[in-house]
């Protein structure tokens, strides 16, 4: 059985370029609003308002001193003093008079909320104080729940435990909302291949999804849930909310297609340790799988008469230089009787203009017939400009699948940073990008929505692809 490995690490590279060249407004100046310390310090301690030029220390020195350095490095970051710009919900009015400056375009919207800028102060002054008895991860997870309230799935902290139970999870959506399933696991859980979870540690699954939801950067309920699927196999995550101690066998509760609940008790290993190709997973249920090792790829269906377009990264593949790819597209062209570009899974890459321009005349060259981008929730970054972009320059291209992980416009342009003590890295965008000023939808919404079930992934069909191929997509 062919396997799918399952990635816990989230990578979102997005750089600027789309549509139009476009960039965010500036606000009116702010007012720093500084917030109470939870703890006590000595007489001379400042709390932190947005720089640390009037700071002073709560630590003295090891450890603990070593980790408030690294909260406020990350602070500084997004108020704009370690960064060049710092993110455009928290900096103030010079900081994006700079920046408007640096851009090419002078109409701006403010994007300043002094609401969230209070709220990230608080959550970093009430921080600081619990070091002490905070461990490295809790320390790490207090930082991204802070993040996590921007709203921008691009900043965040990247993902902080090196453990996991080995069972993995994936969210389906249906027109009610998002249904979790295991979709890997070791041959001796095998029998739970493609359950609902319902309880973890006798916690009902709906009450863990609430909690995890504060602990994921997100600008949409499909991204959320997308990424708390994997957030169920991390005992950091499950610790956090108080579900686990992140030490002990934990207790999974299932719910079979009869009805039968199964209860299994897991612990936490080391992913590094972890033998995927050892897992059971599910087979393949999609040509998008053929080849995960190219940026880009294509084939041509014969029977279908389909020219499918597969991009796993927007990013240029030494295998094929982007020119000669797009080359053999517009050779395959006159045969075809529809395109199919497959961005589903899409995390990002590096964005340009040319790539829509050139995508676009081609999805032009079929007169008349309709052609076909994919997307899900875990498409975003250039995967949603792209998508957005081909809508635009195409009348007769549709989106079909599950909304996007990120709306038409979003923030971006990030740059990831290590803290200067624990080296652990976070990432912080610091650009709003307007891939298309009339979409106002929080997700990027495709024109048929189609999602992939459980019944057909568990019998190895693509729903969505099943769909256009054989020609029971309705397009009214």
């Amino acid at each position: 059985m062919k396997k799918s490995l399952f990635s816990l690490i989230f990578v979102f590279i997005v750089l600027l370029g789309g549509c139009a060249t476009q960039s965010p407004e500036v606000t009116t100046e702010p007012t720093v609003t500084e917030s109470a310390i939870a703890g006590t310090a000595g007489p001379e301690y400042q709390p932190y308002a947005g720089s640390l030029e009037n700071y002073t220390y709560y630590y003295a020195d090891g450890r603990d001193l070593k980790w408030e350095e690294d909260v406020l490095y990350t602070a500084e970051a997004f108020f704009g003093e370690t960064s060049l710009h710092g993110h455009p919900l928290l900096v103030d009015e010079d900081v994006q008079i700079l920046f408007a400056m640096s851009s090419a375009s002078m109409d701006y919207r403010p994007f300043y909320d002094e609401a969230l800028r209070a709220q990230f102060l608080q959550d970093i002054n009430d921080l600081i104080p619990r070091i002490t008895e905070l461990e490295d991860e809790q320390i790490l997870l207090a930082l991204q729940k802070a993040i996590a309230k921007l709203g921008d799935l691009n900043s965040y902290v990247h993902s902080p435990g090196e453990q996991v139970y080995p069972i993995f999870f994936t969210a389906f959506f249906t027109d009610r909302g998002a249904e979790f399933r295991s979709v890997m696991m070791p041959e001796e859980y095998s029998q739970l291949l493609l359950k609902k979870p319902v309880s973890i540690n006798g916690t009902p699954i709906v009450e863990v999804i609430q909690k995890l939801m504060e602990y994921s950067s997100h600008e949409n309920e499909y991204a959320a849930n997308y990424f708390i699927s994997q957030f169920l196999s991390q005992p950091a995550y499950l610790e956090a909310i108080g579900i686990t101690d992140g030490e002990a066998p934990v207790s999974f509760r299932f719910l079979d297609a009869e009805g039968k609940k199964v209860d299994v008790s897991l612990s936490p290993v080391k992913y590094a340790d972890l033998q995927m190709d050892s897992l059971t997973g599910y087979s393949s249920v999609s040509i998008r799988d053929k080849d995960n090792s190219r940026n880009y790829w294509w084939e041509y269906l014969e029977e279908e008469q389909a020219l499918y377009v597969r991009f796993n990264l927007i990013e240029e593949d030494t295998s094929l230089v982007y020119n000669s790819f797009i080359q053999q597209l517009h050779e395959q062209v006159p045969q075809a009787k529809t395109v199919i570009v497959d961005l589903r899974g899409t995390t990002g890459g590096t964005f340009h203009s040319g790539l829509s321009i050139d995508l676009g005349n081609l999805l032009n060259q079929l007169k008349g017939q309709k052609s076909y981008v994919l997307l899900d929730a875990s498409s975003n970054g250039a995967a949603i400009l792209l998508s957005s972009c081909l809508r635009q320059r195409s009348a007769d291209t549709l989106l079909v699948g599950t909304p996007g992980g990120q709306p038409a416009n979003f923030f971006t342009s990030y740059q990831s940073y290590n803290m200067p003590n624990s080296d652990h890295a976070f990432s912080m965008s610091d650009f709003f990008y307007y891939g298309d000023d009339n979409d106002t939808d929080e997700a990027l919404m495709p024109d048929i929505a189609l999602y992939q079930t459980a019944e057909d992934f568990a019998a190895g069909i693509d729903t969505v692809l099943e769909a256009i191929l054989s020609g029971g997509l309705s397009t009214n």
